[in-house]
């Protein structure tokens, strides 16, 4: 099978045909994969790679729905998942002596599943599944999202909101809440670039700007790192040194698209499909993995990169997209018929 073409963008393409944002989103979850198995040290990196591209489909997708089945879809898409993850991670927990690490109470598991801010027993802003983290700023987005959409603001505007949360987040930091360090943090910022870039009108010359995005980003990534890397991490130093050049690299991609010369490469789109599958089980690969075979790290790379995409693609296709149909056949097409207007016979 053909696995190279050159996709040509159009301005009016939908947003399944912006191959680069998949692609994009295959690369976020296979960085996170490298830094948990500590090849790639900023790999967690990705992570700020996908909120700026949320920011992004957001501003795309999201201004066209109405509030309630903006969430209604945003709720689908995320949750089913990360329960039955969260779900099956707390029933497996219950076996004597496999894992040695996981635990969980009642409050613990219900604020993981209502997206809820809370300090861990090491004292870590972390869910039961600790790459659900992201999920707590996504779904808070969302929100965000969802009430600007009530009153009807454009994308801009709704940036403007993310950033007034994460300045505010500047003079709160020492609060010592989970939700208020986590709903004022600067990786908002992230967002509202998303949003930024969603809003801007097509350039005369996308290719010119596209191939100086990736440039930009690649020099600004070691400057960046060099001058805000040292001492203490925190997430103003996060958003300087991955917020921007991820902000850059979505930039550049889109606009290398636009000019008609981004590559069709069709295992990236798969795994860009199953991207959010590929982030929330590969932990459970890389642990597997780890106590069961023991082989040279290099190997044990591949085997958990081969395993965490295949059970990924599995999930999508027979949990994911059928768990989605039937949710959004039920719950928006019940939402449609409720909202149906009114019959213009004055008798009924």
């Amino acid at each position: 099978m053909k696995t190279y073409e050159i996709h040509k963008f159009s301005s009016n393409s939908t947003l399944e045909k912006h191959l680069s944002i998949q692609h994009l989103r295959a690369l976020a979850a296979i960085f996170v994969i490298l830094f948990h198995t500590e090849t790639l040290h900023h790999g967690y990196g990705g992570v700020d790679l996908f909120f700026v591209i949320s920011g992004f489909v957001m501003g795309k997708t999201g201004l066209i729905e109405s509030p309630m089945n903006f969430m209604i879809k945003r709720i689908i898409r995320i949750v089913p998942l990360y329960w039955f993850v969260t779900i099956i991670m707390c029933v497996a927990s219950l076996i004597p002596g496999l894992f040695r690490r996981f635990s969980f109470d009642t409050p613990s598991l219900i604020q993981s599943l209502l997206f809820i801010p809370h300090l861990n027993a090491d004292g870590k802003i972390w869910p039961l599944i600790i790459s659900g983290w992201t999920l707590n700023y996504e779904m808070f987005f969302y929100v965000i999202f969802s009430i600007c959409l009530i009153i009807k603001w454009r994308a801009w505007k709704i940036s403007v909101v993310m950033i007034a949360l994460a300045a505010l987040g500047f003079f709160m930091s020492s609060i010592p809440s989970p939700v208020i360090q986590t709903y004022t943090s600067p990786l908002l910022l992230e967002f509202a670039a998303g949003l930024f870039l969603s809003g801007l009108p097509a350039p005369r010359n996308p290719l010119f700007l596209g191939v100086a995005c990736f440039v930009i980003a690649i020099a600004l990534y070691p400057l960046l790192t060099f001058l805000v890397g040292a001492g203490e991490d925190t997430p103003w130093k996060r958003v300087l040194m991955l917020g921007i050049p991820s902000t850059a690299v979505v930039a550049g991609a889109l606009w290398i698209e636009q000019a008609g010369l981004w590559p069709r490469l069709w295992v990236l789109e798969k795994i860009g499909d199953a991207s959010y599958s590929l982030y929330l089980l590969h932990g459970i690969v890389i642990a597997f993995v780890h106590k069961v075979l023991h082989l040279p790290e290099i190997a044990q790379i591949f085997i958990i990169l081969f395993f965490s995409i295949s059970l990924s693609i599995i999930s999508n296709i027979l949990f994911e997209k059928p768990i989605s149909r039937v949710l959004r056949s039920f719950l928006l097409r019940k939402r449609t018929f409720i909202q149906r207007p009114p019959s213009s016979n004055p008798s009924r």
